[in-house]
């Protein structure tokens, strides 16, 4: 074959092997420098060859002359903008691995999932992380919540200070009542949070489910006399009804009814009835509660006025007496 058979087909593999060096080039560069970091306009062409260019959210963005965007092309290209890059290493908490010449991350620091930044190796609860082994290298009983990007506790455990009990504590979020059962008895799981359960109210401080109790029962906190009305308190261990209520049975059940004493102002005459199905004592007068007809008033209450029937019937036991004397005569 001659010479001029040969060149052509030699011209061939030169030209496909010098864009194959370009496609590589290109691939290398597109991998290694995807993002150019700006501030302002200006840094952008400090850091491309390209003439038209912009800093568009903090990222050169590039255009060819027919205004269409293309791939922004660095004056540099030994500065590689993800963690495994070429050295320098530009990216904060990096450093370069002088063995293969690469960018890892410092000893404290792990690399991001899209590896374009390094991420703390150990994440306390409530604070930011991108995968369960940063929050696992803190609490064993921990997990990344991937919708919030928090540390938080593994499922059946509860955030006590900075470490992951099991079990959830009155108040705090559950998936099931079991986490509830696990730290208090007679407590549910309802609508993801612990409360206690029907029959039972919480402590103060939420760490147990109390009982509920009735007038003159046993108790350690007023909440659990709640079923008497706002008027219950727990005094000297009994459920009772502090002053200003009064204990009445009303079907059944004593409650703590509210004191309405000769005096209170009122506007109608229901603002001066009691709720209990007794005979009412007092009507509105004048703004203020008073004594109906046939009562009168005794240190603020009003009682039935048995002076009037004395009255009333002493001539009747007068006419009896003379009736009975005029028949044993």
């Amino acid at each position: 074959m001659k010479f001029y058979q040969i060149f052509p087909l030699f011209f061939l593999c030169w030209t496909i092997t010098l864009i194959n060096a370009d496609m590589a080039n290109v691939i290398t560069y597109h991998r290694d420098l995807v993002d150019i970091p700006c501030e302002h306009e200006a840094d952008c062409h400090k850091q491309v060859t390209d003439e038209f260019t912009i800093c568009h959210k903090k990222q050169c963005t590039c255009y060819d002359k027919s205004g269409q965007e293309s791939l922004c092309k660095p004056k540099i290209f030994t500065s590689a903008n993800f963690v495994g890059g070429s050295c320098p290493c530009p990216i904060n908490d990096t450093v370069c691995d002088q063995t293969r010449g690469v960018c890892i991350c410092t000893e404290k620091f792990t690399e991001s999932v899209d590896k374009k930044s390094c991420v703390p190796k150990v994440v306390r609860l409530n604070e930011k992380c991108e995968n369960n082994g940063q929050c696992l290298k803190f609490e064993l009983n921990s997990e990344c919540d991937l919708n919030a990007k928090i540390c938080v506790c593994q499922q059946n455990f509860t955030q006590i200070d900075d470490s992951c009990q099991k079990g959830a504590t009155l108040g705090t979020r559950c998936r099931a009542s079991a986490e509830c059962l696990e730290r208090t008895p007679n407590s549910v799981c309802l609508e993801h949070k612990c409360i206690c359960e029907i029959g039972f109210v919480a402590r103060k401080n939420q760490t147990e489910c109390l009982p509920e109790t009735q007038y003159g029962m046993s108790c350690s906190e007023s909440g659990q006399c709640h079923r008497l009305g706002s008027g219950a308190i727990c005094d000297n261990g009994l459920c009772v009804c502090d002053a200003a209520h009064q204990n009445i049975t009303l079907g059944g059940s004593t409650i703590c009814e509210k004191r309405i004493s000769v005096g209170d102002t009122c506007k109608e005459h229901q603002q001066c009835f009691h709720s209990h199905p007794l005979e009412q004592t007092m009507e509105c007068i004048g703004g203020h509660c008073q004594c109906i007809e046939g009562f009168s008033d005794k240190n603020g209450q009003c009682e039935k006025n048995y002076a009037n029937i004395g009255k009333i019937a002493s001539p009747i036991l007068l006419l009896i007496c003379m009736i009975v004397h005029k028949i044993l005569n």
